[in-house]
C-alpha cells in the first residue's frame, strides 16, 4: 500500500512551524515569550519562598508581579524590553533587591572575596558568558526604557553610585572640632585611605569629632574600617542581627554563614550563632512575621586597632545621619550606637547594614540568565523590630539638613 505523502509531508511541516513559533529555544537575541515566562516564575518562587522584601511587604510585591506578568503575556517584548521590565520589579518600596546590570556581571565576579552558595552564579562560566552577550544587546538596542516600563518609576530608595569627591574635611576652630564628611563608601581606593590617615592625624589635636555620614549609601566595608580602625585604642564589638526564612536556599546560606564569612580583615573572632527560635529580646518584631521565619541569626566580631598609622582618638564624637544613610554607612552607625562610642544625631537610617554581604544571595533566571540580588534575611535592630523598615535610630533627632548645625549647637552648649 502506497504511503500518502501527500499527506503526512504538509502534516509535519505545520507541526514544524507550530513548534517553531511557539516554542523554539530561548537564544538571547530573539527569546520568545514562554522563556520569558519561564524566567519570570523562576524569580516570583525564589522571591515568594526565600525574600524577606515580600515576607514585609506581600500585598505590594503580588500587585507588581501580577503586572509584570500581564505585560509579558500582552506585549510583543524583545530581550531588550524584558530587561528594562524586570528593572521595575522592586520599585515601589525601599530594598537593595533588584537586577544586577548586565555589564557588571563579569567584573564583579572578579572581585568577590569569597565563593559560596550565595555569589555562586559569578563563578558560573555559562551566566557570564550570556551577560557579556546580554550587555551587546542591550547597548546596541538604544532602546528608550519608557517603551516597557509599567511605571517611569525607578528605584529611589537606594542607589549606589559614587560620589565626587568621596571624602571632605574641614577643621572648625572657634568650636575645636574636626569635622569629615564621607559622601560615599563606593569605590574605594588607597587615595581616599591616605586621605583618611591624614586627616586623623590632624583631628586629634581637636576635643570634638564630627563624622557626617548623611546620603551615604555605603557599599564598601574597608571604608570606614580604615577610620574607625585608627581611631580606636581597644577592640569595638560588631553584631550583625537577622532572621531567615526556612527554604531550600536558606538552608544553604546557612551553611555559608557557618563556614565564617567575614565582615573586612580587620576584624576577628567572627562567630556566628544560629537558632530556630526568637530571641526574648526581639519584643518589637510582629507577631505575623515572625510566624514565618525559622532561623535567627546574629554574627559577632571585634574590629581591630590598626598595627600602624594608628592614632586614638580621646575627645568626644558625633555621627550624623539621615534617611539616606544605608548599607555600610548603616553598619557604621550601629557600630557607634552599640558600643557607645559616639552620639548619633539626625533621623532614622535608611537601614541595611545589618545584612550587608551577608543573607543577600544572587539568582540567574535560567533562560536569559539575568542576574537578581535577592535579599534573603531580615535585618534586625537590637529589639527586634526591622532594620529596612525602621533603619538605626539617632540619639538626637533633628530636622533634615540640620544635623551639622546641631552638633555644633551642642558642642557650643558644653563650651568646647
Amino acid at each position: 500500500m502506497k504511503r500518502k505523502w501527500w499527506i503526512v509531508v504538509p502534516l509535519l511541516t505545520a507541526v514544524g512551524v507550530f513548534l517553531w513559533l511557539f516554542y523554539k529555544p530561548a537564544d538571547l537575541g530573539g527569546i520568545n515569550k514562554n522563556a520569558m515566562l519561564k524566567d519570570f516564575a523562576s524569580l516570583k518562587k525564589v522571591v515568594y519562598e526565600t525574600g524577606t522584601d515580600y515576607l514585609v511587604r506581600k500585598e505590594l510585591t503580588e500587585k507588581r508581579f501580577d503586572e509584570i506578568e500581564k505585560t509579558i503575556n500582552e506585549k510583543d517584548l524583545d530581550i531588550t524590553d524584558f530587561y528594562y521590565l524586570l528593572r521595575t520589579v522592586f520599585t515601589d518600596y525601599p530594598t537593595i533587591s533588584n537586577i544586577f546590570k548586565p555589564s557588571g556581571v563579569e567584573e564583579f565576579g572578579k572581585y568577590l572575596p569569597f565563593k559560596s552558595y550565595a555569589t555562586g552564579v559569578f563563578h558560573d562560566e555559562n551566566i557570564i558568558k550570556k551577560n557579556i552577550e546580554l550587555k551587546k544587546i542591550i547597548t546596541e538596542s538604544n532602546r528608550p526604557v519608557s517603551q516597557v516600563l509599567i511605571s517611569e518609576s525607578s528605584n529611589t530608595y537606594y542607589s549606589s553610585g559614587t560620589a565626587d569627591p568621596k571624602i571632605t574635611s574641614s577643621f572648625f576652630k572657634d568650636t575645636n572640632t574636626a569635622y569629615i564628611k564621607f559622601n560615599t563608601f563606593s569605590a574605594w581606593s588607597t587615595k581616599e585611605d591616605m586621605e583618611v590617615d591624614e586627616f586623623v592625624k590632624k583631628a586629634g589635636q581637636y576635643p570634638n569629632l564630627i563624622i557626617d555620614l548623611t546620603g551615604n549609601t555605603g557599599n564598601d566595608l574597608r571604608a570606614w574600617s580604615a577610620l574607625l580602625s585608627r581611631i580606636i585604642k581597644e577592640p569595638v564589638n560588631i553584631e550583625r542581627r537577622y532572621a531567615m526564612r526556612k527554604s531550600e536556599t536558606d538552608g544553604k546560606m546557612i551553611e555559608d554563614l557557618k563556614n565564617g564569612i567575614r565582615f573586612t580583615d580587620q576584624v576577628s573572632d567572627v562567630k556566628t550563632e544560629v537558632t530556630e527560635n526568637k530571641p526574648e529580646s526581639y519584643t518589637a518584631l510582629p507577631e505575623d512575621i515572625s510566624g514565618e521565619l525559622g532561623y535567627y541569626v546574629k554574627v559577632t566580631g571585634k574590629l581591630l586597632p590598626v598595627s600602624f598609622n594608628s592614632y586614638p582618638y580621646k575627645g568626644k564624637i558625633y555621627v550624623l545621619v539621615d534617611d539616606n544613610t544605608s548599607l555600610t554607612a548603616d553598619l557604621l552607625t550601629q557600630v557607634f550606637k552599640d558600643n557607645k562610642l559616639g552620639e548619633i544625631i539626625g533621623q532614622n537610617t535608611w537601614g541595611g547594614g545589618n545584612t550587608f554581604y551577608d543573607g543577600y544571595f544572587y539568582h540567574a533566571l535560567p533562560e536569559t540568565g539575568f542576574v537578581f540580588g535577592i535579599q534573603g534575611a531580615l535585618g534586625l535592630n537590637k529589639d527586634g523590630s526591622i532594620n529596612v523598615i525602621d533603619g538605626t535610630s539617632p540619639d538626637i533627632v533633628t530636622e533634615k539638613g540640620k544635623e551639622l548645625e546641631t552638633a555644633l549647637e551642642r558642642i557650643k552648649a558644653q563650651g568646647n
